[in-house]
């Protein structure tokens, strides 16, 4: 679809079929639009035909049919992006940029989850793309208007910490985990203020409760405290991890042991004693879940990550499960290895591709924790960048192994 002669194919097929006109079709090609990568794979195809008698006539391997022509909606009729069930998408901006010059949309839709941006065309007093198909999965972007970010003011969703950002939301069954439950059927996600000794004001958390949560229940609940990386806040797990939606699924598919997971905020002068003295409390006096270190779990992303292992470092057997994602250890001086080894049931790493700028440290990590004797499970390199693609991921293959040892 994002061929320009897409629809004129169609129309050129419909008329070779009126007038007797054989022909043959190779399908339409569903990893390219009008670009090399289309036209290579073209005359491979095609040359091979010639002057010989040849068997197949029909569409390569994986090609589709040509359904009829593609038609977005007409400018100004519905909000962007406009998602197609074929996974197509439409960027279109509002007439405020009538007078720009150039117009970019820049996403998370290149391989692994990198950014790559893709320039707009006038249509009129409005500036449109479609790109596609893209895979099921949560995307997210920006508008560069004259190089400038601008937030794609037709799109209602929010990203607290990235005003410019927006999402979006390709269903397919490779993205279920990240889709809404059914209404009703998934936790409760809540906030929840509290006073911050360490800066000396009031903050929020967020916290996923487990459907059916039950605040008189005699055993109480384990806990996941799940941290933010740099330059983001305690929102970012629920706005851009989709880890409310991750969790719900994972409860209704039995894969998940019933926790409470609090996502404080972990921008912070002294994060042991902002989550020590702070979130733990709180998050203790309004939930009722276990301060058992079994029962414990800390985790977190980029800054976050590194957070989690200083806990471990200062505070080993604190908590019983501990995960860093994309995050190194630092040095090994001054580590208790047997504290650490004798008070963690689980200590679990994770780090995207050579795109991910923690990949050279985290690796050296690997080798002080080896030679410090330390152990720990490394889940392998993630593919993607320093980026939520990974991280969600990172968190789906994380939450089913929490408190089960």
């Amino acid at each position: 679809m994002t061929d320009p002669a897409h629809n004129a194919t169609h129309r050129l097929m419909k008329a070779l079929g009126r007038a007797d006109v054989t022909f043959e079709f190779d399908g339409v090609n569903p990893d390219g639009g009008a670009n090399w990568t289309t036209w290579q794979e073209n005359l491979v195809d095609f040359v091979p035909r010639l002057f010989r008698h040849v068997s197949d006539h029909g569409p390569s391997p994986g090609h589709r049919q040509l359904k009829g022509e593609f038609a977005p909606p007409p400018a100004g009729t519905t909000p962007t992006p406009f998602v197609t069930e074929d996974g197509f998408v439409t960027f279109e901006t509002t007439t405020d940029f009538k007078d720009a010059q150039h117009v970019t949309v820049w996403a998370n839709w290149a391989p692994g989850g990198s950014w790559l941006r893709v320039p707009l065309t006038r249509d009129g007093d409005r500036w449109r793309a479609t790109v596609g198909p893209l895979d099921p999965w949560f995307y997210y972007y920006r508008l560069i208007v004259d190089r400038v970010a601008v937030k794609d003011t037709s799109n209602p969703t929010t990203v607290t910490s990235e005003p410019m950002w927006s999402t979006f939301f390709v269903p397919g069954p490779g993205a279920r985990l990240l889709s809404d439950v059914p209404a009703g059927r998934g936790g409760k996600v809540e906030s929840v203020t509290y006073r911050s000794t360490v800066a000396g004001q009031d903050r929020t958390a967020l916290v996923w409760t487990p459907p059916g949560y039950d605040p008189g229940r005699t055993q109480p609940y384990p806990v996941l405290y799940l941290q933010h990386g740099s330059g983001q806040s305690y929102t970012d797990w629920v706005e851009m991890g989709r880890a409310k939606q991750i969790l719900d699924h994972q409860f209704l598919d039995g894969d998940l042991v019933p926790m409470v997971v609090v996502m404080g905020n972990g921008n912070s002068s002294n994060f042991n004693r902002e989550l020590l003295e702070n979130i733990v409390p709180t998050a203790r006096a309004r939930y009722n879940i276990s301060s058992e270190p079994s029962q414990q779990a800390l985790a977190g992303l980029s800054m976050g990550g590194g957070q989690a292992l200083g806990v471990l470092r200062a505070y080993p057997g604190e908590f019983a499960y501990v995960a860093a994602l994309s995050a190194g250890f630092g040095s090994g001086t001054g580590v208790d290895v047997e504290a650490i080894n004798n008070g963690t049931r689980m200590l679990r790493l994770y780090v995207g591709d050579q795109t991910d700028f923690v990949y050279p440290s985290f690796m050296a990590s690997l080798t002080t924790l080896n030679n410090l004797g330390i152990r720990y499970e490394f889940d392998g390199v993630t593919p993607g960048p320093h980026g939520w693609d990974v991280w969600q991921k990172n968190l789906i293959d994380l939450a089913p192994r929490l408190f089960r040892r």
